[in-house]
């Protein structure tokens, strides 16, 4: 590594051929750092634009620091530092145009970024053991509490970035499919519509849980870019489904509230339902209560929007949140579902039962239909068409399935219905 003492020192890249200038580096600025951290390739070029004095930071100099540096602090350097390294790679794909064959290289040149994450975490937790076994062999009446509860954050961290990273690849090699839970009509019987419902197919780890996954979707932003693909893939899947069906089916698709921080998030659904042509009447769409409760004005005007394109809202886990019924009125709701955990104890739970009772009388009374969630047994299915719920959802009548076995599912069902 250097530091520039005087002069002027200009670090460029090849992009098609030519020269791309990253920066002009004076006084003060030390260039040729990361390579020797993270142990990466140089990707720059460093060239003298005027005479210059650099001081030289030998490699063994650094090594031997960091070496020496508190495991949280080299963890944290290197996670910054990989970081850095993709979000560059990428711009650079900007500049560059993004293709198959560049993605390959670039793969190449910086290395599998999941796989240095993962790396990087392992040695980070497997050093912080050796330290807590230190620790308490040195002292065997101390508390280690403190530091289980630190092992359990720190994993979660490493746990989370590895699938932040792992996300991204999935997006990027379309990884990801939906699945389809039919939702019956209590009065007719038969299928009305469907959720939509992601699943990750992960080349090592097999069929990655949403539980896994979508919390870090949120948490990094990649909500956004994944929500845009389900939306127009669930589209699509409508009108198959639709094409095959001589009577009205709608398709229910969830909406992160993260979602809705996005600017672009009503008109890029705007143009997915031009684009492919689908009756926006049969698109129900799902949000939860803590969007309305976080952000209620951005929540309103946005709903206020989805409203005149015709599609129906529903909010999802319907009594779980805060301030439920205020919602109601405020908010151009036309669907309540009704959360699992009151439905799976309404049988032995007098409060669960009365609370799905007012629930349902309280919506037909707003001229709002009703989901029950979770049903999985005859009892609750023949109680729940009993108080009239309209509509009934849950592993009683099928699982989450994919499109074939769903088709199937619909065919078969509709004629013993």
């Amino acid at each position: 590594a250097y530091i520039i003492e005087n002069g002027e020192i200009e670090l460029s890249q090849i992009q098609n051929q030519k020269p791309f200038i990253i920066a002009t580096l004076t006084k003060g600025d030390l260039l040729g750092e990361m390579a020797i951290i993270d142990n990466q390739p140089r990707v720059a070029t460093a060239r003298a634009k005027t005479d210059a004095e650099l001081i030289v930071v030998p490699r063994e100099f650094v090594l031997q620091k960091l070496e020496t540096l508190d495991p949280t602090i080299r963890f944290f350097m290197q996670v910054i530092l990989l970081r850095y390294r993709d979000f560059h790679s990428r711009l650079m794909d900007v500049f560059d145009g993004i293709s198959n064959k560049q993605d390959e290289t670039r793969q190449t040149l910086f290395g599998s970024t999941t796989n240095t994450l993962k790396l990087i975490a392992d040695e980070y937790i497997t050093l912080q053991r050796k330290m807590l076994n230190a620790v308490q062999s040195e002292n065997r009446n101390l508390d280690s509490n403190h530091y289980h509860e630190f092992y359990r954050d720190i994993e979660q961290t490493t746990s989370d970035l590895y699938i932040e990273s792992q996300l991204k690849v999935a997006l990027n090699k379309k990884q990801f499919t939906l699945y389809y839970q039919p939702i019956i009509s209590a009065k007719s019987g038969k299928v009305a519509g469907c959720e939509a419902l992601i699943r990750w197919h992960h080349p090592d780890d097999g069929l990655v849980s949403p539980a896994s996954f979508i919390p870090v979707a949120e948490a990094s932003g990649l909500i956004v870019p994944m929500g845009e693909w389900i939306f127009a893939e669930a589209c699509d899947a409508h009108k198959r489904f639709q094409g095959i069906r001589n009577e009205p089916f709608y398709m229910s698709i969830n909406l992160s509230g993260k979602q809705f921080d996005d600017i672009n998030l009503i008109k890029n659904i705007d143009s997915i339902l031009k684009e492919l042509k689908v009756d926006s009447k049969q698109i129900k769409i799902e949000i939860t209560e803590s969007l309305l409760m976080n952000n209620p004005e951005l929540a309103e005007a946005s709903l206020q929007q989805l409203k005149a394109m015709g599609a129906t809202l529903a909010i999802d886990d319907f009594g779980t949140g805060y301030s439920s019924f205020s919602y109601l009125y405020k908010f151009p709701i036309d669907t309540i579902k009704i959360d699992r955990a009151f439905v799976s104890n309404m049988l032995s739970n007098t409060k669960s039962k009365e609370i799905v009772n007012s629930i349902v009388s309280m919506s037909h009374n707003l001229g709002l239909n009703v989901i029950a969630e979770g049903v999985e047994k005859k009892e609750e299915y023949d109680y729940l068409r009993s108080i009239n719920c309209d509509y009934l959802q849950g592993y009683y009548f099928s699982r989450p399935i994919q499109e074939s076995e769903f088709l199937t599912f619909t065919e078969v069902f509709q004629a013993s219905g």
